[in-house]
């Protein structure tokens, strides 16, 4: 398997941030609000489709053209666990992609 650019790792990063915080954009929103071009936008959300990381929804009208197909982030494909290691406790969350907070604990330290 090749081994992608670390900077391909860094957009597909910024794609993602992008659609979590957004909502669902159309490739071409997101090139616009990402300052990439559209090949580069074409091409990272193909493999991010691929992956589980996103998906398309129903094409919408957008006047002149071909319908934009908007896409949305998979919040639950992937978590993130987060520690909080106090001198008196210990906190940790589990987070979706979106942000969400699925799982929270918290315990005393001894």
């Amino acid at each position: 398997m090749a081994k992608r650019p670390a900077h391909g790792n860094l957009i597909q990063t910024e794609i993602l941030a992008l659609l979590g915080a957004a909502g669902p954009l159309s490739r071409a929103e997101v090139a616009h609000r990402l300052n990439l071009g559209a090949a580069t936008v074409t091409d990272h959300p193909r493999r991010l489709i691929g992956e589980g990381f996103l998906r398309e929804l129903e094409p919408r009208a957008s006047g002149t053209g071909r319908p934009r197909v908007p896409l949305q982030l998979v919040p639950d494909v992937a978590h993130v666990l987060g520690l909080r290691v106090a001198v008196d406790h210990l906190v940790g969350v589990v987070v979706r992609l979106d942000g969400r907070i699925t799982t929270s604990s918290a315990s005393p330290c001894a």
